[in-house]
């Protein structure tokens, strides 16, 4: 069941997270409006969103049908790719009406500065979703014992509850009348063109940067089970890390916009920079524990003797790698913010498909680095990344926001 849940949510989630990318303009152009005061145009911003997070979920139900299909062609076996699809599946149903509507709701929220009704959903969301796994999962209180693929309902489920309860709240918020949530929105496709275009970009960079860790993690597989294991646990604890910095980032993202909105340059710099510190600052120790008492994090997730060594050069790296792969994330998002769509996006597409992909599999593979040289091309990639994207944000900060 672990594995089956582990091979679908991974193929599941690079068609979620550049779908979350394609609704990113949500967010963006609120935090615009909001920062220019034009408040009764936020409602619009929000009500177009719905029905375009509606047919994006759409895709990828339809395409979660194909999953084992995909699987097989990868070279799964028949009976994994049969399981994993299932799940897939599964997961999809929970895209149209549940995750998605969610996300551009959540966006919208984040925006106008209102992100806390969203966090605490999803907290009591989590408490939630673990009485539904006990349920679905184990079989009690009579229901059958679905194993992972309870879990999968239970996660669908919740998503769905999430969206219903977001639109509610919305719906009846204070300020509801003022930002014209309940009237309805009149213009038509091209109306809001730039908010989907910004939505285009960063659907694309973040499916790019996401679609390379899924290839690393498909070489660590090739190394074999017990380097795949030492790279699964380094990253799980990276990727709790990275998101205390992609919610850092994606303030950084709301300040910038709003200063952007209204037309304020120096404020653009003061709360990019401010954003960045601010991510230093959280994040130096953690990184710095990651490189200093790497055995504590390991023993955290296994016993084996054998997973805890390979692990511990992994944390190393993966504790200096850190830092700079939420910096490039921080200025990526700063950059969106102020309109400049397609920068980040060429940067992903050159610092992780085309240096960390290729450099990746070289070092692990070719000249035996094994997982320290996935952690090496990580590095390599993301310091060209925080290079390209820096010089971008310093140089845009030197000429006055233009709404174009």
């Amino acid at each position: 069941d672990l594995a089956h849940m582990s091979l679908a949510t991974n193929l599941v989630s690079v068609a979620y997270i550049t779908m979350m990318g394609m609704l990113l303009g949500t967010q963006i152009v609120a935090a615009n409006l909001y920062g220019a005061e034009r408040h009764a145009e936020l409602g619009a911003v929000w009500q177009r969103s719905l029905p375009y997070a509606v047919g994006l979920g759409l895709v990828v139900l339809v395409l979660s049908h194909y999953a084992e299909a995909i699987l097989l062609w990868t070279g799964q076996q028949p009976d994994i790719a049969r399981e994993s699809g299932r799940l897939v599946e599964i997961y999809g149903y929970g895209m149209p009406l549940g995750a998605l509507v969610y996300i551009t709701s959540q966006y919208f929220l984040e925006g106008i500065r209102r992100p806390l009704p969203g966090v605490v959903m999803m907290l009591v969301a989590n408490v939630v979703n673990v009485g539904l796994n006990w349920l679905l999962i184990y079989g009690h209180g009579g229901f059958e014992p679905l194993g992972a693929a309870g879990s999968a309902w239970g996660t669908t489920i919740i998503r769905v509850l999430l969206a219903a309860a977001i639109v509610i709240y919305i719906l009846h918020m204070p300020n509801a009348r003022e930002y014209g949530l309940r009237t309805r929105y009149a213009g038509g496709w091209r109306g809001w063109s730039e908010q989907r275009r910004l939505g285009y970009a960063a659907g694309i960079s973040f499916g790019i940067e996401h679609l390379s860790f899924v290839l690393l993690f498909i070489f660590a597989g090739l190394l074999g089970a017990l380097d795949l294991a030492a790279v699964t646990i380094v990253f799980n604890a990276f990727a709790v890390f990275f998101m205390v910095g992609s919610g850092i980032a994606s303030a950084t993202a709301v300040q910038v916009g709003i200063a952007w909105g209204a037309g304020r340059a120096r404020d653009m710099r003061i709360a990019g920079w401010t954003g960045w510190a601010l991510m230093f600052a959280v994040l130096l120790l953690p990184a710095l524990s990651m490189v200093l008492v790497p055995e504590a994090f390991a023993r955290l997730y296994t016993a084996d003797e054998t997973v805890i060594a390979l692990s511990l050069p992994l944390f190393v790296l993966g504790g200096l790698s850190l830092l700079l792969d939420t910096t490039q994330t921080v200025w990526a998002n700063a950059l969106r913010a102020r309109h400049d769509k397609w920068f980040a996006s060429a940067s992903h597409f050159i610092s992780y498909l085309l240096i960390m992909a290729p450099l990746a599999w070289y070092l692990a593979l070719q000249r035996g680095h094994r997982g320290e040289g996935l952690f090496e091309a990580l590095i390599i990639a993301s310091v060209v990344s925080v290079v390209l994207l820096t010089t971008r944000f310093i140089l845009l900060s030197r000429t006055p926001p233009h709404h174009g």
